[in-house]
């Protein structure tokens, strides 16, 4: 599936930005440190949509295996210390 990017009307604030490039710094290095493969594929693409789009669209992110979950927990704890916010955070599963 490709990235849903955010259209032109709306152009992201600074500290949405900010915020998105935070998220994205501790994404990757959760993924350095896992390594490749350790996370479900569902869960990589899911995170790289949220990126691509900015962090401005509500795309599911949902964690299915242990080390998707001790992603989820690891990013979630590291915006909570970055000041971004848990509503900023994409983590939900229907």
């Amino acid at each position: 599936m490709k990235p849903v990017l955010v259209s032109a009307d709306e152009t992201p604030t600074a500290w949405q930005l900010a915020k998105c490039r935070f998220y994205e710094e501790t994404w990757r290095d959760m993924l350095a440190h896992f390594g490749p493969g350790a996370l479900s594929e569902q869960f990589v693409d899911q995170n790289e949509r949220f990126i691509a789009a900015h962090c401005l669209q509500r795309i599911e992110v949902c964690p299915k295996t242990e080390n998707d979950l001790a992603v989820a927990n690891a990013l979630t704890l590291g915006t909570m210390n970055g000041d971004v916010g848990g509503t900023f955070l994409p983590f939900r599963c229907d």
